[in-house]
Parts: C-alpha cells; structure tokens; sequence
C-alpha cells in the first residue's frame, strides 16, 4: 500500500488526498472523480501523490468494466517508486533470440513455429520469462508483410496468448530493420511455439520474418509493493503484462500513437514525427508514472 510522509508532503495536498479517499470509501463518484482530477492537478507538484492508484480506485467505484489501461499505469507508477527507493536499475532490455522463422509466402498459409533454443544464461533470476515478437518486413521498394490470427503458446502454464495482427509494409531503400510488435510472459521456455497465417505483398522477392527475443525483467517487478497490488487486483503477472497499451506506428503511413511508438518507425515523416511528440507529452501529463518502451513499435 503506498504511504505518503505527512511531514514531507504540505498540508493542503494531505487535505486533497483525505478528501479524495473518503470520496472513494463513501462511493460518492462524481466528488470522487473531482478529488482525483485535483490530486493531478498537484502531482507534478508533490510526486508522492499516486494519481494513477486514485484513477484505478475511482475505476473500480464506478464499475468499469475495463481496468487494464488503469491497472497497467498504476503498475508502472508502483514501479517508479519502488526504483526511486531502492536505486534499482531500469528494465532489462534484450537476453537472446530464442527463434527467428521466415521467409512469409506470397499467398496466405497457416504456420506453426517452434522455440528449440530453450537454454537461458544462468545468472538469468527466476521467474516469468519475457518473450517479445518482432517482425521483418524487408526493404527494397514495395514490400509488405501480413500476419494474423496470431497465437503465443505455452504447455509449460497451459495458456494461449492472443497477439494482435501485424500489417506493415515498406517502400524505400532503408536496411531491413526489425520492428518490435507485442510481449508476453512465459514461466519456462519449453513447449513455446507461435501459429498464425501470413503472407507478404504477393509478388517479387520473399523477405518478411518473424522472432522470439528474450527480455530482461523488470527489477520493480519482484518488490513487495507489486506482489500486494497484483493481489489486491486479483490478476497475475503475465495478465498485467497483456495490458500494456497498443498503438500505431507510421511504417509509410500508419499515423503515430504514443504507445509503443518508436521515433525509428516514422523517420522520414515530419507529419508525424510531430505527432507523437504532441502524444507523448500529452501522456506525460495525464499518466502519472508512464514509463515509455524506447525500443519498441506496434502496428495494425
């Protein structure tokens, strides 16, 4: 539970934030909603104030029946504090890739493709394991890739993660990059293997690929504070995982939203370039704690 110093916090925000839980306690939604509108208005002011908490409270209050976006800014607002308190590094980034498959046929066919790669270093800690897909649409002039109906799945936890579609295409010159699309949490790497259908732009050379990395978790991840509110919430790990936010990203042109967008993935386009970086300061704002994911894209 998170705890704010009453010697260090002024007086008028500790009168905010009584007001704001007993708006909460009493269920009186609409001074609630006004009480937590006003602890934002003072968090860049006081950064003990946990306005993403108070949001996903207010949440629960009034019955809404998605959490996911509230529950994951919570998340990370628990996870920044918990690194400014014990000076913990930042989220690991890239371990190994575990698979990489291709090349995608021109017309449309169901694959299966199976992790082999199952050893990990071992200083790796234990724990859930996280597995991100990236994809390869290749470069040249005119290539496209297209995957869909798209299925994570794990014998070792019985589970089959759904990954949202992936539809890029690139027209210019520029090395094949890699684009990160989704992640997931796996307990153990064997018996891991993605299906799907895919398909690229139907004619010329085959170039679109598609792989499993492992990444690093996040040190905040195995704190107290985070196995009280995974508790509280009722929700595993790997479900809090699956409600990082999707977005877009340009690929020539796709437009730019703020999650998981990548400054990579829209070079060459001033438009928007400019966009997202009227999202991102915008998300700054409202999202107490957001911590952006630098190294990765999403696209429909």
């Amino acid at each position: 539970m998170h705890r704010i110093d009453p010697v260090s916090t002024p007086a008028r925000v500790m009168d905010i934030l009584s007001k704001t839980r007993s708006a909460l306690a009493s269920n009186d939604i609409a001074a609630a909603g006004a009480w937590v509108d006003a602890c934002a208005a003072v968090a860049s002011l006081d950064t003990g104030v946990p306005v993403a908490r108070l949001r996903l409270e207010l949440g629960h209050a009034r019955g809404d029946a998605d959490l996911a976006t509230l529950r994951w800014a919570a998340a990370e607002e628990i996870r920044g504090e918990v690194r400014e308190r014990t000076a913990l590094p930042p989220p690991g980034g890239f371990v190994k890739t575990i698979g990489t498959w291709g090349l995608a046929p021109h017309s449309e066919a169901e694959f299966t493709h199976v992790v082999k790669d199952t050893k990990l270093p071992s200083d790796m800690a234990a724990g859930p394991l996280r597995l991100q897909l990236e994809y390869c649409v290749g470069s040249g002039g005119g290539h496209q890739l297209h995957v869909c109906d798209i299925v994570l799945h794990s014998e070792a936890d019985g589970t089959a993660t759904t990954i949202a579609e992936i539809h890029n295409h690139i027209s210019g010159p520029d090395p094949d990059p890699w684009y990160s699309h989704a992640e997931a949490t796996v307990s153990d790497l064997k018996g891991v293997r993605l299906t799907g259908k895919w398909r690229d732009q139907g004619w010329g050379n085959r170039k679109g690929r598609l792989r499993l990395n492992v990444l690093a978790g996040d040190p905040a991840d195995a704190s107290e504070e985070m196995a009280e509110f995974l508790m509280k919430e009722g929700i595993s790990a790997a479900e809090l995982l699956a409600a990082q936010p999707a977005g877009l990203a340009c690929c020539r042109c796709r437009g730019a939203s703020p999650a998981h967008a990548n400054d990579r993935s829209i070079r060459g386009h001033s438009r928007c370039r400019a966009a997202l970086a009227t999202l991102r300061r915008s998300v700054s704002i409202c999202c107490v704690g957001w911590r952006w994911l630098a190294s990765s894209t999403s696209t429909r």
